[in-house]
């Protein structure tokens, strides 16, 4: 062997263990170190368009050595910084011997060695030269809450790019992630901790974190992975939050050879038409939902055009168990009434929110639901889900612009989202 790899034997006793027809394979102080990739899809393509590399370690006896067990072996950075190296070697030359067209190679840097791995150093472009494989086809994964200094890191991912790789960051959600590190470092992909997936499997108030979570990393300019999917459920979710790639033994396990898996694309059809069906149905079950309360709001609009009798107007629909509260904005969106709230919303609620919800001088032009009804006098308006500013609960407003005669008032009532 030449250049990078041979200087990681020199510094670390690395000894090679290969055969022509096996994949390749390394010596690390008596363990022999294998690769293993695992498939990263895009959801739209329904095939894979990357895979990571993972080491693999086994004894002399053939018994297996963790991760965690082989990165303990080093104790000093200068150690972990070859065996760090080894593995990234390891895994662009077995991925440089397969037959792959335009993956990428995902490869971990471990973050907490920027210290020692300076950037002028020449090793990756060393890797990339003798491997024969384009900087763009690599993309390299850090750990950004792993790093104190930004500047340091940030100088080190300039200096990745300058060659033509490409950045991701790995376990976003985890520990102390930030969005200001995902602004700064402008990541082209992040991938999002397996512990985030498991949470919105399990509260769909965090399920709709996860799609605005997305959208902001989507907004920043990164392409989002969720990393861990290994149920259909958890990857149903993943197309519900709007993610464009997925990796996980739902899909597929590493393996020590990259292959074609002629049921991924069947697998993908499968999903994206139980999410068709999801959708569909909801989309029913919501039409069902607004139009039984526009029916009943309707009723009461007429009925205080007719009378200007505002509480007894809002008498049938605050017997509907799903009514938040109902009130009264003037032309320029000034609420002109207390508002009415029925007796099985608890008290707690209004005790927390206390300074929220006292209307006077409460202004509500900027919401659509205002300025939407004033601009079509007599015809429902349905807003978005949003979350209320009074109590904090997601929901939607129905709203009707009414003409009194000599002025116009707003007809309001909110109600919980059917989503909840």
């Amino acid at each position: 062997m030449q250049g990078a790899i041979q200087k990681c034997y020199q510094e670390g006793d690395l000894r090679p263990l290969q055969t022509s027809s096996a994949p390749l394979s390394r010596c690390y102080r008596g363990n022999e170190l294998t690769s293993h990739f695992q498939p990263i899809y895009s959801i739209a393509h329904r095939c894979a368009v990357g895979y990571e590399g993972l080491v693999r370690a086994h004894r002399r006896d053939g018994t297996a050595l963790s991760p965690a067990e082989l990165f303990a072996l080093p104790s000093t950075s200068g150690e972990m910084l070859q065996l760090d190296r080894l593995c990234r070697a390891l895994h662009m030359e077995n991925f440089a011997h397969q037959n792959t067209e335009q993956q990428w190679l995902f490869l971990n840097l471990n973050s907490q060695l920027l210290i020692s791995e300076q950037p002028d150093s020449g090793f990756t472009r060393r890797m990339l030269e003798e491997n024969a494989i384009p900087a763009h086809r690599i993309v390299i994964e850090v750990l950004e809450n792993q790093i104190q200094d930004l500047g340091r890191l940030k100088g080190f991912i300039d200096h990745l790019r300058a060659l033509g790789c490409l950045i991701a960051v790995d376990d976003f959600g985890a520990g102390s992630s930030n969005f200001d590190r995902i602004w700064q470092l402008e990541p082209d992909i992040v991938k999002i901790d397996r512990q985030l997936v498991l949470r919105a499997a399990e509260s769909s108030r965090v399920g709709k974190m996860l799609g605005g979570i997305i959208d902001l990393l989507h907004g920043a300019g990164s392409q989002v992975v969720l990393e861990g999917i290994e149920t259909e459920q958890q990857a149903m979710l993943a197309i519900a939050a709007n993610a464009d790639m997925v990796q996980g033994y739902y899909f597929a396990k590493p393996e020590p050879r990259i292959a074609n898996r002629p049921g991924d694309r069947e697998r993908f059809n499968h999903l994206l038409k139980l999410r068709k069906t999801q959708r569909t149905q909801l989309h029913y079950a919501k039409d069902l939902y607004t139009q039984a309360l526009e029916y009943q709001f309707r009723r009461a609009a007429q009925q205080y055009r007719l009378s200007q009798d505002f509480s007894a107007s809002c008498n049938q629909l605050l017997q509907e168990p799903n009514t938040l509260r109902c009130y009264l904005l003037d032309e320029s969106g000034e609420q002109v009434h207390s508002g009415i709230t029925p007796r099985h919303i608890g008290g707690d609620s209004g005790r927390r929110f206390a300074p929220l919800q006292h209307y006077r001088n409460a202004s509500w032009s900027h919401r659509p639901y205002h300025y939407l009804a004033l601009e079509s006098p007599g015809q429902t308006q349905i807003s978005q889900p949003y979350l209320s500013i009074t109590d904090s609960r997601l929901c939607i407003t129905l709203s009707q612009a009414i003409d009194l005669g000599n002025r116009l008032s707003v007809f309001c009532c909110d109600f919980l989202c059917p989503e909840e």
